[in-house]
């Protein structure tokens, strides 16, 4: 009896996750991961230094309410058009993704690739980063 109604309720569940996800349009996009260097071993050897690993993510959250403001979306709009790249920060990782379609994507996300390099190059001391880019069907 339980087996039955786990089955049943795992069904449901299924039947509902796929229908939410049957409406969501993947769209070719470019996306880039970007992983902040050296994140584990600054917590093994400094499990304590919180304000020192603190420094990196206000970073880089000052450059993303900074690309958010109305000002700088406007700004970078009249310069380069629209300007539409997604960004989601997961731990030490960064995901960009942009809609291929747009003009110029590429040179798009490498800018936004570029803003968060210089900023957490100008940390002390500096922090590095490594990634990659690639294209293909994107949820962001």
């Amino acid at each position: 009896m339980v087996i039955i109604n786990a089955q049943k309720a795992g069904e449901e569940n299924r039947t509902v996750v796929d229908a939410e996800w049957d409406d969501k349009s993947y769209k070719k996009s470019i996306v880039a991961y970007i992983d902040i260097c050296g994140t584990k071993d600054f917590f093994l050897h400094n499990p304590d230094d919180f304000e020192n690993h603190k420094q990196t993510y206000k970073k880089l959250d000052e450059v993303m309410r900074r690309f958010q403001t109305e000002a700088h979306q406007t700004a970078l709009e009249n310069l380069y058009g629209n300007f539409p790249v997604k960004t989601t920060m997961v731990s030490d990782g960064i995901v960009l993704s942009i809609d291929i379609a747009v003009p110029k994507a590429f040179d798009k996300i490498f800018m936004m690739i570029g803003l968060f390099i210089r900023s957490l190059l100008e940390l002390a001391p500096p922090r590095f980063m490594r990634g990659a880019i690639t294209v293909g069907n994107m949820y962001h």
